[in-house]
């Protein structure tokens, strides 16, 4: 389903674009009079078309993004966390064992640092994550799911487990 939608937002947002630069041409190029009417009339559907079809793929990858995050969620509470892996470096079950567990809202920025990895679970699967440092808090980072073509942000955490990572980092500079 998420695929489906990701795809669907991506073919939405090339129509709604060709649309755009379609009004644009029309709009540029000179017309006779006797045909002002009728253009003006295509330059409508034109705009019409593009805030249609830009207006759904926005839904659509909105859409996806709440998806991502259900599923993400879904997996964390149906299974048991078995390691955690960040840059290279392994966080055992007892290390992750509230991490994943309290996600706060995020705004979206204030991302410095990045460390890229996968959450193990018991099951089997795997979910690659991207994990991002809060530049201006202490002990809170951003979570971003990597496993779609789309990456979706899953919300913050606040925690010291990732201290090690951080000041590991800072020394080898």
């Amino acid at each position: 389903m998420i695929s489906t939608l990701t795809t669907f937002g991506y073919i939405s947002a090339i129509i709604g674009v060709i649309s755009l630069i379609l009004l644009l041409i029309k709009k540029s190029t000179y017309y006779p009079s006797n045909r002002q009417e009728e253009i003006l009339d295509k330059m409508g559907k034109l705009k019409y078309i593009a805030g249609i079809f830009i207006t759904i793929s926005t839904t659509c990858f909105l859409g996806s993004k709440e998806l991502i995050k259900q599923d993400f969620r879904k997996a964390l509470n149906e299974n048991k966390i078995i390691s955690t892996e960040l840059d290279n470096t392994f966080f055992s079950q007892d290390d992750m064992k509230s991490v994943f567990r309290n996600f706060e809202s995020t705004e979206g920025r204030f991302r410095c640092e990045n460390y890229s990895g996968f959450i193990n679970f018991e099951s089997g699967e795997n979910i690659p994550i991207e994990v991002f440092r809060h530049c201006y808090e202490k002990n809170r980072y951003i979570i971003i799911s990597k496993k779609y073509s789309i990456d979706a942000t899953i919300g913050d955490i606040r925690t010291s487990a990732f201290d090690f990572i951080k000041s590991d980092s800072i020394t080898s500079q």
